[in-house]
C-alpha cells in the first residue's frame, strides 16, 4: 500500500458554477460558507491535505465535475491521515 500523503488543490473554477463549487467544498471539508468562498475565490487553494492517493483522485474528479480544475500533489512531509472520506458517498451530491 502506498504510504505517501497527497494534497488536492483547486487551480481555477468556472465562475458560472461558483455557488455549486462552494457547496461542494463545504461538503467535503466541513468548512463554513465564508471559508469555502475564500478558497474558491483565491485559487490556487489547498482543499485537503493528508489523503491517500485513491481519496485524492476521487476528490479531484468530484471537484472537476463541478467546474473546478483540481491538482493532486504528493506531500512527503506527512503520512496519510484523512480516512473519513471513505464514508462519503459522492453520488449523493449530483443534484447540486
Amino acid at each position: 500500500m502506498d504510504n505517501s500523503a497527497y494534497l488536492v488543490s483547486i487551480t481555477s473554477f468556472d465562475p458560472e458554477r461558483k455557488v455549486v463549487g462552494i457547496k461542494r467544498i463545504r461538503e467535503v471539508t466541513g468548512f463554513g460558507l465564508a471559508q469555502a468562498k475564500t478558497l474558491i475565490e483565491n485559487c490556487p487553494s489547498e482543499i485537503l491535505n493528508g489523503m491517500h492517493l485513491r481519496q485524492a483522485k476521487e476528490l479531484s474528479i468530484l471537484l472537476e465535475e463541478e467546474g473546478m480544475t483540481a491538482e493532486i500533489q504528493i506531500n512527503n512531509e506527512h503520512s496519510p491521515e484523512i480516512r473519513n472520506l471513505d464514508q462519503i458517498d459522492f453520488t449523493d451530491y449530483e443534484n447540486y
